[in-house]
């Protein structure tokens, strides 16, 4: 443990790469979910299709390979990222083709009666759009933010391997130093978990807040509550697939 305290400065920057790293590559995945979500639905036929296959394809294949082939082949063809921009491209774009389902599936729940009657009274298409859809749709979509944030913390982890200095690869500098490994990830696991549990109580704070103001009453009186499950970290299984 006195490995920690001699070099907490250090591992303190290694963190604050972390955090900046998924503050960023949240920013692309939002954007990334909601371009893709409502071209799912909202969208013509090639919109669809086009989309569809942007998702399926980052679905479909490996976060790590991804990496891979951004950082280490792209320069091949005369494209070069920095290791922190190739980072924050991969983990933004491959988590929001995932939140991308969850979009549509928000966007669904509320029916097209409601925007067609918004039409109908005068509301223009973004009237309609802010005022009517996505204060139901909303609710609904908090708990899988919540749940590709939480994801997306983590798989900064991999980023090592293009050479970003973030939390886990200085501290697997530090393990090649000092050899204590068992200390040394032990704290890791401990940070990356209460940083894991400060994201889902918040998420799950602002799921409360939205289901109230969308529907005068907390979840619990049961308005608004069964759309979306509470926030929960990725399976074991879903985070292996990637």
């Amino acid at each position: 443990m006195q490995h920690i305290v001699d070099n907490l400065p250090y591992l303190l920057d290694g963190l604050f790469v972390t955090l900046y790293v998924t503050a960023l590559a949240w920013l692309v995945m939002m954007a990334t979910a909601f371009a893709l979500g409502f071209a799912r639905y909202y969208g013509n036929r090639p919109a669809r299709w086009s989309s569809g296959l942007v998702v399926g394809l980052f679905r479909g294949t490996s976060t790590f390979v991804m990496l891979f082939w951004a950082f280490y082949v792209l320069p091949q063809f005369g494209v070069t990222l920095t290791p922190i921009v190739t980072g924050v491209l991969v983990l933004g774009i491959t988590e929001g083709c995932y939140l991308a389902e969850g979009v549509r599936g928000s966007l669904a729940s509320v029916t097209r009666g409601q925007a067609e009657a918004a039409r109908v009274l005068g509301l223009s298409p973004w009237q309609t759009m802010a005022r009517v859809v996505l204060p139901q749709a909303l609710p609904t979509m908090i708990a899988p933010i919540g749940n590709f944030t939480i994801a997306l913390l983590k798989f900064t982890s991999l980023l090592s391997f293009i050479s970003v200095q973030d939390l886990t690869s200085r501290m697997q500098s530090l393990r090649y130093q000092v050899g204590d490994s068992i200390v040394l990830f032990g704290v890791l696991l401990v940070v990356y978990y209460l940083l894991s549990t400060a994201l889902g109580w918040l998420f799950r704070y602002l799921e409360r807040r939205a289901s109230v103001r969308g529907t005068g009453r907390p979840p619990e009186a049961g308005h608004g509550a069964a759309a979306a499950p509470p926030v929960t970290e990725p399976t074991g299984g879903e985070v292996a697939l990637r």
